[in-house]
């Protein structure tokens, strides 16, 4: 059986191997916004260890500089993103924050802080972080978050499912800690939304011959109507004066997904499995192995 808490293991690369994603270099968005690395970085330099997707090694790096210089608003900034990829919304909240008040242009880190907020459902202190952006995006969606009201309901899933894997080649290009993001939350979103008891999760990776890669992840669970599946993919669900939140935080797993897969230019299909449960299959340009 596997628990909820085994996907928060700091190292959870080991699954996503398992899962048959692999990731070649390179990146299409920009992870380090909030400073450039260097051209030419040392081995253990944490920056060149993130961006190679050496994440627990990363962020060792980052607490040694900060151990020396706790005022580095940088290392502070990658200490809080990487917690907060990991869903440890407390130590990501405590060094984004740092990094807010050390550098207060640093808009990446308050865009982060203020999801973290969000995924807490603490939405009034998400407001004044993305009104402070500058961004219309995020006014925007600061505006719709000051408007939403009521009680949040907490949904109770399933504290194990059984996993099954069946793990074949699916290699792809594209930004390493995003696309295990993706994995992870596919993965967390089908245990958490699983029958109480005997639920399973299964997670399928492959390669098609039309030159595209997939991973299709489905499970047990309630009944799922057909018309319900696009409100998935959206940030909350408004159920009359409550907000739909998941176990640790606001609905955005799913939604998360969406916009990581429309980054690397690929498409995302879910669909209700009979008996109850979902299918989500996520399709991406296959690449050669490096």
């Amino acid at each position: 059986m596997t628990s909820r808490d085994d996907f928060h293991h700091p190292d959870r690369r080991g699954f996503l191997r398992r899962a048959g994603l692999a990731v070649a270099a390179g990146a299409s968005l920009a992870l380090l916004d909030s400073a450039p690395s260097p051209a030419f970085a040392s081995p253990g330099d944490p920056d060149q260890l993130f961006k190679e997707g050496r994440f627990v090694e990363a962020e060792r790096g980052y607490r040694r500089l900060l151990r020396k210089d706790p005022r580095n608003a940088h290392a502070s900034a990658q200490v809080g993103y990487i917690a907060l990829l990991s869903n440890r919304f407390g130590d990501a909240e405590k060094h984004l924050s740092k990094a807010v008040a050390l550098q207060s242009g640093d808009v990446a880190s308050a865009q982060r802080l203020a999801e973290c907020f969000v995924r807490q459902d603490q939405l009034a202190r998400a407001v004044p972080l993305l009104q402070s952006t500058g961004r219309p995006r995020d006014k925007a969606y600061a505006d719709l978050y000051s408007h939403i009201s009521g009680t949040p309901w907490q949904i109770h899933g399933a504290q194990s499912a059984h996993v099954k894997e069946q793990a074949g080649e699916a290699f792809t290009l594209g930004d390493a800690l995003l696309l295990e993001r993706l994995v992870h939350n596919l993965v967390e979103n089908a245990v958490r939304h699983n029958v109480k008891d005997g639920g399973w999760v299964s997670v399928l990776s492959r390669t098609h011959p039309d030159a595209t890669v997939e991973v299709e992840v489905s499970n047990t669970g309630p009944t799922v109507p057909p018309y319900e599946i696009p409100s998935l993919f959206e940030p909350f669900r408004r159920l009359g004066d409550e907000r739909l939140v998941t176990a640790k935080g606001a609905g955005l797993g799913l939604s998360i997904v969406r916009s990581v897969v429309r980054a690397h230019e690929g498409h995302i299909n879910a669909r209700p499995r009979e008996g109850g449960g979902l299918t989500v299959s996520v399709t991406l340009p296959a690449c050669e192995p490096s």
